[in-house]
């Protein structure tokens, strides 16, 4: 678990957390931007161990759906960390 962890705080430290732009059941969503290229993001962190087998499947399918989506008001989908 180190290796994530130290991962994740690398990624942590190229974003800087503006405000929290809502929560639902599965995710907190920040808006931030990224320290290198002064980039806009939306940051969505998945809320892991309310479920007893990890993530829900709707949390699942939502990352995947989010992934495919493609629109001009839509940010595209970046996975960048896991723990």
């Amino acid at each position: 678990m180190e290796a994530a962890e130290a991962a994740n705080e690398r990624i942590s430290n190229n974003y800087t957390k503006i405000r929290k732009l809502g929560e639902g059941t599965y995710a907190v969503v920040h808006q931030a931007k990224q320290l290198s290229t002064g980039r806009d993001v939306a940051i969505k962190k998945i809320k892991l161990g309310q479920f007893k087998d990890g993530l829900d499947m709707s949390a699942i399918r939502e990352v995947k759906f989010l992934q495919e989506l493609k629109h001009p008001n839509v940010i595209e989908v970046r996975p960048h960390s896991s723990s």
